[in-house]
Parts: C-alpha cells; structure tokens; sequence
C-alpha cells in the first residue's frame, strides 16, 4: 500500500522542524535585541525581530498543517482512520492562529507605542491586550506539541497497515519522547514561563529552562531523521504475501497462446517388409508328469525259506 502524498506530507512536515530549529538562532537574536534597546530605533530592530520570529514560527506549524491536510486522500483511499489526521491538522491550525494572534498584539502596541499621535487610553488598551499574550502562548505550545505527537501516531498507523514493525515501534518510542517533551514544557510555562517569575531561587529557573531547551532540541533533532525515514517507507509497499479478495465473475483468465511452430526435421520412415505374414503361434504342450512305480521286494518261491537279511548274518 503506498501512500504518495502522505510521504509528501511528511517531507513538508521536516521542513517545518528544521524552520522551528532555526527560529531558535532568531530567538536568541531577539531577546539580544530586546534586553539592549534604549532608544526608539533599538525597539524598532527589536520588533522587526520579534516580527521575524513569529514569522517563522507562524510558516514551520503552517508547513505542518498542510502536511497533515496532505495525508487525509491517501488515509481515505487506504480506508484507514482518519481521526487521528484530522486532529493533528486542528491542532496545527490553532497554533497558527495563536502565533498570527501574538504577532497582532505584539505589532498594535508597537504602532500605538511609536505613533506620536496616539493617547494615554490607546496606549492602556494596547497594554491590556498583552494580558492575553499568556493564553497564546500556552495555546501555541500544548497545540503544537499535540499536533507532533498526531504526526509521528500517523505514521504508526500506516506502519500497522502495512505491517512495518521497524517502523511502528520507532514510532512509539518517539511518541513517548514527545509526550516527555510536552509534559517538561507544560511545567516550564506554570512555574517561569507565564512571567510568574517571582522565583526563591533565581539560577534554578535559569537551569531549567535551559533543560527544557536542550531537550526540546534533542526531540526535534530525533523527529527530523524519523520524518525523513518515514517518508521513503510510507511510500513503499510490504514485501509480505497478503490475500485479496476478488470477486471470480470479473476474474480474466489468460488463454495459453500456441508456442510457434518450428520446423523439424522429417522423421525416418520404418523399413518395410514385402508380403510379411505374421507366423502362426507356436504352442509347446507341457509333459504330464507321472508317479514312478515303486519296486516291490522280492519273494522266495513256496517251501524256501526266506533269506535273512544281509545285515543279521
């Protein structure tokens, strides 16, 4: 069973990894720019910045919603579920919709902020608007992680079909590297990343952050060899035998087509006898076999004695 555009949806979906890889290098550069603006052209850099990163983060889950549109004709024709598809296409699109939302906020409070025009009221309503900053990221970060680990269940699923078990248990065991991943992540955004920062400890957000980012590193580094692996499988069918059914009165059975005549040579004719006869049969009559007489023993004449045997003399 091949799944063409399936493969295809996958080799757009590790694009879409390696395009959240890199925004990691505009983050940096972002929150360099940030930190280190103090005049209006610095913030003006800083938010063409933060506008570059939503921008990538906005085309890598963008990538991966049209790889997962992608595969629903293939899951279709297959007659495999098409739930777990769907799913990960919704959750796809809500982080779209949570990063074009960041990035609206983001860019009013910067036109209010910078127009000279604007109002102490605009400006308030444009700060208030950051309070849902919060919810989009966390809606962005559960939605995305949701809709790789919907990615990596499709792919089990056409392993399963085509009885792939290489392929299916890497797929599980990504899976659980994903739902780690997502469970790290939920921690870090209830405890340091809502900007509840007020920590005892300041150097323990700082470690744990950084092992959310190694980790997170790790994961997409491993889902992008597993995206480019899988995308040549789902595309090849199993080499097991498996049965189809048919239906017999639509069954088209080849003729057997006549070998071409050779040409052989012609056969020697038997020599023939003139006037050849057959002989009568001759019948051999078997002698009868007779009893031989048995001698009778010898008798003297009457008034004579008879001869003793020879042994009692």
């Amino acid at each position: 069973m091949r799944l063409p555009r399936h493969a295809r949806g996958l080799k757009l979906a590790r694009i879409g990894v390696f395009i959240m890889l890199a925004q990691l290098v505009l983050g940096l550069v972002m929150s360099v720019k940030a930190f280190g603006a103090t005049s209006t052209d610095g913030a003006e850099d800083a938010f063409k910045w933060i506008q570059y990163f939503l921008w990538a983060n906005m085309g890598a889950t963008g990538a991966m919603f049209v790889g997962s549109v992608l595969a629903i004709p293939d899951f279709r024709a297959a007659r495999l579920p098409l739930g777990m598809v769907l799913f990960g296409a919704a959750c796809f699109a809500t982080a779209t919709v949570a990063l074009w939302w960041s990035h609206h906020v983001i860019s009013n409070f910067m036109h209010v902020a910078l127009d000279p025009d604007s109002t102490a009221a605009d400006v308030e309503a444009a700060i208030e608007n950051f309070g849902s900053l919060k919810i989009a990221v966390v809606v962005k970060d559960l939605s995305y992680t949701i809709g790789l680990i919907t990615i990596v269940r499709t792919v089990r699923q056409a392993a399963v079909a085509n009885e792939q078990l290489a392929l299916r248990d890497a797929a599980s065991h990504l899976t659980g590297l994903i739902v780690l991943m997502l469970i790290s992540d939920v921690f870090y955004q209830l405890t340091y990343g809502l900007g509840s920062g007020a920590s005892i400890v300041p150097f323990l957000g700082f470690a744990v952050s950084l092992g959310v980012v190694v980790y997170w590193i790790y994961c997409h580094l491993r889902l992008q060899r597993f995206l480019e692996n899988a995308a040549y499988f789902v595309n090849e069918p199993h080499h097991l035998p498996s049965a189809r059914l048919v239906n017999p009165g639509t069954v088209e059975t080849d003729a057997p087509t006549p070998r071409p005549s050779q040409r052989s040579m012609p056969r020697p004719s038997a020599p023939s006898i003139p006037n050849a006869t057959p002989s009568a049969p001759v019948i051999v009559v078997a002698p009868e076999l007779r009893a031989a007489p048995v001698p009778r023993a010898e008798t003297s004449p009457e008034g004579e004695a008879a001869e003793p045997p020879r042994f009692l003399r």
